[in-house]
């Protein structure tokens, strides 16, 4: 066995484990034990773990055995569900239990471990069994103390708990101001997690118990092991929301969902008594948690770099703590982790100071990326508000230029045609001059024609629509259809009632477009025009309850076909039209003029007949 100086005394320590759990006490004393010192791990193990403590009297100080001092041992930690101790006294056996789970506490000490008086006054050596039974982790702690060093030991006990303690609320605390302040997804997670953080120190340390005497043990027991589970989930929902606004790798995504599945499913296993199960597998997550956090930073995509450093970090020294914990629970390597202390409830790793510090960290983080993001969208919408005054400027300008040069074009113009109609009256026919002069006014008509279309697409953008009056869109269109030569050429289709509200010229600038972009370009010298109304659909009833619908046709030869992605391009023609006088604006206008008046305007061709379909509301009112 390993001596140990406990106060005046030598203790020894040896362990076996009964992985059956049936062995009577009469049969253990015959076990074989094995030797250990200070700490005995165990992990998940399942049964129950005998600890023979032998207690000797100092050899070099035996006034000191024979004192009456008493002897206490202390075990912990607290979540140990049984702690019986086995001693025969006058060939009698007697036991005393203690235990997060038994029914009694008298035995306990005012920290969070287990404390049993035996006395010592006897000088010669007194054998005691521990018979340790727990579905947790069995890292098992057994010291030896003078009862003169007890309380020393309790109050330094106390004070690590109660450390814990506070720091836990006053994190939560800060967390909930934070959020306050942060309403963020992250932030009420972390606040969530840090929760269950402080019920699981205030459970996992004994205070529920002690505090609420009238709980069953059973109870008590079995919340410390909810809250560990729960504290564990949120630590893998913390990461999840740490990275939520980023774009992740699906196979991160489908691990944090496994690990966050596994931890519900261990919470219903505790509830239905399976706690052993439960625990191993929660741990199994904590374990393999940063491992795969860590991964998940490394792969997501569009972070700011900064950011995915300090995330890097942060789970790389999560993962190190945790991968040192777990060596120390498991024994992993027994050379380089022999003190106890390390595994207390009340350690600084399990109150959540290190995930507060990470998420605070983050937070922080997160708010200067975003301040200084918010800083550059409002300079980039000053840029574009200065960029669009600059262009609403400059057409503003080369509007009024454009209305300049029509309008000072028109004089000259006038006075070109005066002198041509002058000139033809002065020549007699079929002199040499005569056929010059018409090219000359044909040329001068093209020019008007131009100068009127640029005026009027100047006035369609400017969007210059002020009054608004009743037309009756067929009498437009007879009105219209009259002009030509021969009026006979449209089939005209009017229903009655056809009268709305309407800017004339924009109107105007559709009708006469239309009808005249059918005339020129139709095959058979055949145009159809359908004016009809159409009431709203559902969707559309709040907006608008009828529509007014302008339907104009014409055959067209296939390989005359326009191409329907420039048809409303300005100044768009087909190649094969270009002896036909136009200029490519017409159609231009009127998609304009349409959306000006809150239509559409739709193109469509069937068996070579092509025909523009023109749906305007009848509530033009509002659109001006």
């Amino acid at each position: 066995m390993g001596p140990a100086r406990a106060t005046n005394h030598e203790v020894e320590y040896a362990f076996f484990h009964d992985d059956s759990g049936n062995l009577t006490f009469a049969q253990i004393e015959q076990a074989q034990f094995q030797p250990y010192a200070n700490t005995l791990r165990l992990g998940y193990a399942r049964g129950n773990t005998w600890i023979k403590v032998i207690v000797n009297p100092a050899r070099d100080d035996p006034d000191e055995s024979k004192s009456g001092h008493s002897g206490v041992l202390r075990v912990g930690p607290n979540y140990l569900d049984h702690v019986d101790l086995y001693q025969r006294q006058d060939g009698r056996e007697s036991i005393l239990m203690a235990g997060d789970m038994a029914s009694t506490r008298q035995n306990q000490c005012k920290d969070d471990l287990f404390c049993f008086d035996v006395g010592l006054s006897e000088e010669q050596s007194r054998t005691l069994f521990l018979k340790i039974q727990t579905d947790g982790v069995r890292w098992i702690q057994i010291h030896w103390i003078n009862d003169r060093e007890l309380n020393a030991q309790v109050l330094d006990r106390v004070a690590r708990i109660s450390s814990a303690l506070s720091i836990s609320v006053a994190l939560l605390i800060l967390g909930v101001f934070f959020a306050i302040f942060e309403p963020s997804k992250l932030m009420q997670c972390y606040c969530l997690f840090q929760l269950t953080a402080l019920l699981f120190t205030f459970t996992s340390t004994g205070l529920m118990g002690r505090m609420i005497p009238q709980l069953d043990p059973q109870w008590v027991n079995s919340f410390g092991q909810m809250f560990q589970v729960m504290r564990i989930g949120m630590t893998v929902l913390l990461g999840r929301m740490v990275l939520k606004d980023y774009d992740l790798s699906p196979f991160h995504l489908w691990l944090t969902k496994v690990m966050l599945a596994t931890c519900s499913v261990s919470f219903i296993l505790i509830v239905l008594g399976q706690a052993h199960v439960a625990l191993m597998s929660s741990y199994a997550v904590f374990f393999l948690n940063p491992a795969i956090q860590l991964y998940g930073v490394t792969k997501v995509k569009n972070i700011d770099p900064t950011l995915q450093k300090i995330l890097i970090l942060g789970y790389a020294i999560y993962a190190a703590l945790v991968g040192f914990g777990t060596s120390v629970a498991f024994d992993w390597f027994p050379a380089y982790t022999t003190d106890a202390s390390l595994a207390s409830v009340a350690d600084w790793r399990l109150n959540g100071m290190f995930v507060s510090m990470f998420v605070f960290w983050v937070v922080l983080k997160q708010q200067q990326t975003h301040q200084l993001k918010q800083m550059s969208d409002l300079q980039n919408l000053r840029l574009v508000g200065l960029q669009t005054q600059f262009s609403a400027q400059q057409l503003k300008e080369r509007q009024s230029l454009i209305d300049l040069l029509t309008h000072e074009l028109k004089n000259p113009m006038g006075t070109i045609r005066f002198a041509l109609e002058a000139l033809k009256r002065s020549i007699t026919p079929h002199q040499s001059i005569e056929i010059p002069v018409q090219h000359i006014q044909q040329s001068v008509a093209r020019m008007d024609a131009l100068i009127e279309h640029v005026a009027q697409s100047n006035q369609v953008d400017a969007g210059n629509v002020l009054s608004v009056e009743t037309i009756d869109l067929g009498e437009m269109i007879d009105e219209f259809t009259s002009e030509y030569a021969y009026p006979s050429v449209f089939e005209c289709t009017k229903v009655e009632g056809l009268s709305f509200s309407c800017n004339r010229q924009m109107l105007s600038v559709v009708v006469e477009n239309l009808l005249s972009n059918a005339v020129k370009y139709a095959s058979d010298g055949r145009v159809q025009v359908q004016a009809d109304k159409e009431y709203a659909s559902r969707s559309e009833i709040d907006f608008v309850s009828e529509f007014l619908i302008l339907k104009v046709s014409n055959q067209v030869d296939s390989m005359n076909m326009p191409d329907e992605s420039k048809l409303f391009d300005r100044y768009y023609r087909h190649p094969n039209v270009m002896g036909i006088p136009g200029l490519g604006i017409g159609l231009s206008l009127v998609q304009s003029a349409v959306e000006r008046m809150g239509g559409t305007v739709s193109y469509a061709v069937h068996d070579h007949q092509a025909q523009f379909s023109v749906r305007i509301p009848n509530n033009l009112r509002k659109q001006i």
